[in-house]
């Protein structure tokens, strides 16, 4: 398998490389487990977004780098958007958009309201994780003041609105 260097927060890592199709691949960021990885970014990440009131993720790859996130910043808690609907949530709210879904548990929604909100992706491609996140924010009755990931790619969506520390290129055959 092919592999890709990158430096992320002056950590080096080997991105396996995966095809997409006979003319696309793209470099793979996985950081579960990667506790060097997560702690580094985090802190590059602290440097760069106020402290929110609340940081709301997805589930599953977002989870490290939220918690970790939450913990430099001196917080409790934060807020993960699952997947589906689990039998201990009560109510919910939820959103979905070509085949992704997110769904918060009401207590969390509660917790949610008035909040100024960091929304938190490991990685950005298409942008509508991100973009389900924040609409599940608004849904609440919190409003977004800021969007970090550790990685973004590809060149369809505009990065300007989102804080990331690396720029993970498109490769081309």
């Amino acid at each position: 398998m092919a592999l890709f260097t990158m430096e992320i927060a002056g950590v080096s890592r080997q991105l396996p490389v995966i095809s997409v199709n006979d003319q696309l691949q793209i470099a793979t960021l996985n950081i579960l487990g990667d506790c060097e990885l997560v702690e580094a970014c985090a802190r590059a990440l602290v440097e760069k977004v106020t402290r929110p009131d609340l940081i709301v993720t997805a589930e599953t790859k977002g989870i490290p780098l939220a918690a970790e996130l939450a913990r430099l910043y001196g917080m409790s808690h934060f807020i993960v958007a699952r997947k589906e609907h689990k039998p201990y949530m009560q109510t919910s709210l939820s959103q979905e958009a070509e085949g992704l879904t997110y769904v918060l548990d009401g207590q969390d929604a509660k917790r949610l309201k008035e909040k100024h909100v960091l929304v938190v992706d490991d990685f950005v491609g298409t942008g509508r994780a991100i973009q389900l996140l924040e609409q599940l924010v608004r849904d609440a009755g919190a409003k977004t003041t800021a969007k970090a990931s550790i990685a973004v790619q590809g060149s369809s969506v505009q990065y300007d609105d989102i804080t990331y520390l690396v720029h993970i290129p498109l490769i081309r055959s």
